[in-house]
């Protein structure tokens, strides 16, 4: 799609840059493009390229999701539809109507209310198809899912730590790219817009609040790695600083443990979401034992584990503290998981062994 850019820019129609020698005749990233004219001559003379251009390689506009809008001194007004070939007809937008480019509603600029409210619907769906699947335990801690896998988590990707990583990474950008005439014509659009709404100061605030600095002899793929891996700590640390949620993994750095191997089973994905689920929530203390019941939900019922009725029974003494437990389930757990590597060794050493 190259060439057709660069033949759009030879016409030199499109938008021309207040107080710049820049003139904008259009966007294009992968197969979405939209170009811009001043009047309806220089639409239409775009078009025609476009067409013609399209026709020579074959390739079938889909004019169904073409639209077309009109602005004068930033005020849209109503216009008719472009006329593409004989017969064919890019329509008007409506006025409620908005057209979507890179998958983000659009009519004079970005309809961030209409993005917000999607992204809130989206995310609403997506928490509750984890819980109504049981790939996440209602209970269990919400920044774990976010945590990477490495750490202990379920590694979903959080939108608004996205949002950050983006805006830091375009503000670098901008940043260190020099002698482009449509980068210095952002970077000039950018410092003009209202308090509160430059890209470059968003950046700064993130980056403050990330602690994070740049510095100017990195590569583009280490500053992103150091970005991304800033934010992630961040998450982390939320969970882990959590009085109750945070108890396993504060264990998991108190005692020493080999965090690599502990979390180990995370990585490798080999259990059933639900299984996994389940794990997770028994690890942030939030199954539904005599303990969580009284201090945490508070009814008013005795904690002690319902089998010895000598200790509290949490999550940990029914796993591995209660004295009734050690006597048969315990053993047997202790048995099953010892089975398989028994038979193993013995079948590699030639030692005769019944069916597994």
């Amino acid at each position: 799609m190259a060439p057709l850019t660069y033949e759009l820019n030879r016409l030199n129609c499109g938008y021309q840059m207040k107080n710049q020698n820049v003139k904008v005749s259009n966007l294009l990233y992968m197969d979405n493009l939209k170009i811009f004219g001043k009047n309806e001559q220089e639409q239409r003379k775009e078009m025609k390229l476009i067409q013609t251009y399209s026709t020579d390689i074959a390739m079938e506009m889909g004019l169904k999701k073409c639209a077309k809008v009109t602005f004068k001194r930033g005020e849209r007004v109503k216009s008719k539809g472009i006329k593409v070939g004989d017969s064919d007809l890019i329509k008007e937008l409506g006025e409620n109507e908005t057209y979507k480019y890179l998958g983000i509603n659009e009519t004079w600029g970005i309809d961030k209310t209409q993005v917000k409210d999607r992204l809130r619907r989206e995310y609403r769906q997506t928490r509750k198809m984890l819980t109504t699947y049981k790939m996440h335990h209602p209970k269990a801690d919400v920044d774990r899912l976010y945590t990477s896998r490495k750490d202990g988590g379920h590694g979903l990707m959080q939108v608004v730590e996205a949002y950050k990583a983006a805006v830091i990474n375009l503000s670098y950008y901008l940043h260190r790219k020099d002698n482009d005439k449509y980068v210095e014509l952002i970077k000039k659009i950018d410092q003009d817009l209202p308090t509160g709404q430059p890209t470059m100061k968003i950046a700064n605030k993130i980056s403050e609040e990330i602690q994070i600095e740049e510095r100017g002899n990195e590569t583009e793929e280490n500053t992103k790695n150091k970005i991304k891996n800033k934010i992630l700590d961040q998450i982390k640390n939320k969970w882990v600083e959590k009085q109750m949620h945070g108890q396993y993994p504060r264990a998991v750095q108190e005692y020493l443990i080999d965090k690599e191997q502990t979390y180990r089973w995370l990585r490798k994905g080999e259990l059933k979401g639900e299984t996994e689920s389940l794990i997770i929530a028994a690890q942030d203390e939030t199954i539904n034992t005599r303990y969580h019941k009284k201090n945490l939900l508070k009814h008013n019922i005795n904690s002690k584990c319902r089998l010895c009725e000598e200790h509290e029974e949490t999550t940990e003494h029914i796993i591995a503290e209660c004295t009734i437990l050690a006597k048969h389930e315990y053993i047997k757990r202790h048995n099953q998981v010892c089975r398989n590597p028994h038979y193993n060794i013995c079948k590699e050493y030639g030692i005769e062994v019944g069916k597994k």
